[in-house]
């Protein structure tokens, strides 16, 4: 009785496994999703690097994180704290990603499919033209 419960769920192991893959084959079959993934992957590794970058450049003195035209300086502190930055973009764009499969065999995939990509290359862009600010207040 025990072995036939461990062959079952193998069968359902092995019938996830083929619509995993099955479905990862299906996204990954059309060549806008590899460039807007290419680009996502690219734009994220540049905020690892420039926050990376920045905070070995501030090193563990105080650092201006935020700052807005009418009240000036409004948040100081430890320069890895903008390492949410990064990992927002990196979350939005997982989040989107996943959103994929969700829609994947609605008849609007394609259009779907920019849309959710489009709106997680725009946050990447916004995020790191945030960091822009934050650096020229630190070393102006």
């Amino acid at each position: 009785m025990f072995m036939l419960g461990l062959s079952e769920i193998y069968h359902h192991l092995d019938l996830l496994r083929g619509k995993i893959s099955y479905n990862l084959a299906e996204v990954f079959g059309l060549l806008f999703i590899k460039v807007y993934l290419a680009i996502l992957l690219l734009q994220n590794i540049s905020l690892w690097g420039f926050v990376w970058l920045f905070a070995r450049r501030v090193g563990s003195n105080l650092t201006i994180l935020h700052f807005t035209v009418d009240f000036g300086i409004d948040l100081v502190g430890d320069a890895n704290k903008l390492f949410m930055i990064p990992i927002l973009g990196l979350f939005v764009s997982a989040l989107n990603f996943l959103l994929l499969f969700v829609f994947l065999k609605k008849k609007d995939f394609k259009f779907i499919a920019h849309i959710l990509l489009a709106a997680a290359l725009m946050v990447n862009i916004f995020l790191s033209l945030a960091l822009g600010p934050i650096y020229w207040m630190n070393f102006r």
